[in-house]
């Protein structure tokens, strides 16, 4: 368990930073990030299209997913040798809680979906493409309940895997951690929709002007958001644990490295 564990309050510039040194860190090993962030992804996507078993499943793989992407970052951050011990640090002895969290992470996205049913009637799946302003619109109704929800699970997986905290401990730091820092994470949030509108109506546009089909335009738009913006996020997540938590100085994880 760890010992004298603190949680840090940020100033709001916090959160531009987690974005810019985030971007750093990418650009420093594109081919690591990219493959870890976009594979999670991809996984997560499919698994949440896999009928009734692939939330069951997701449930007790993301979690650790979550954490090999955390030590991906990682080990760019501190040149660490890239080996599969680093990738799965903090995995092999704290896999039981990470599958209880990603229990308890199922049974909240169930009950928010269950409570979205009942009071606010929107459709499961996806709208078609001529109505995707309806669409959009809809999915703006849903930011008061997953907005809480995402914040809540942000730093859980990391606590468990870096600091050995059991599930209640984990879930309890990682919201003190958030509270003491809305400001940081709304400057993160803020700063990054407003960054991927403006690089991608940019891109868009510049694309539209030398006279490059809508579909081309579209199709770049959504390249540089997955090969850029998703391991940039990645990056900026595992920023905004390493500097928000910390326990004394010199302290290290459970593997020896710096936490």
């Amino acid at each position: 368990m760890a010992i004298g564990l603190q949680a840090k309050t940020l100033p709001a510039s916090a959160g531009w930073q987690w974005i810019r040194e985030g971007f750093a860190l990418f650009r420093r090993n594109p081919p690591l990030i990219t493959a870890m962030a976009l594979s999670y992804v991809v996984v997560a996507l499919a698994l949440s299209y896999s009928g009734v078993i692939g939330p069951l499943v997701g449930a007790l793989v993301l979690p650790s997913f979550s954490v090999v992407v955390f030590n991906a970052v990682r080990i760019v951050d501190f040149r660490l040798k890239l080996n599969g011990d680093e990738l799965a640090a903090g995995i092999r002895r704290n896999g039981r809680t990470l599958v209880y969290l990603g229990l308890t992470q199922l049974a909240i996205t169930q009950l928010v979906t269950l409570i979205v049913h009942m009071t606010m009637g929107l459709p499961g799946e996806a709208a078609p493409p001529e109505d995707v302003a309806t669409w959009s619109s809809s999915q703006l109704k849903l930011l008061p309940l997953v907005l809480p929800w995402v914040l809540l699970m942000w730093f859980p997986p990391y606590l468990i895997a870096v600091f050995d905290l059991g599930l209640g401990k984990a879930i309890f730091f990682g919201l003190i951690g958030v509270l003491r820092n809305l400001l940081p994470f709304a400057v993160f949030a803020a700063a990054g929709l407003a960054l991927m509108m403006l690089i991608t109506t940019a891109l868009t546009l510049t694309l539209g002007a030398i006279g490059l089909p809508a579909e081309v335009a579209m199709s770049a738009m959504f390249m540089m958001v997955f090969f850029v913006c998703v391991p940039t996020v990645a990056a900026a997540t595992y920023l905004s644990f390493r500097t928000v938590f910390q326990r004394g100085e010199n302290a290290t994880d459970g593997d020896g490295a710096p936490a």
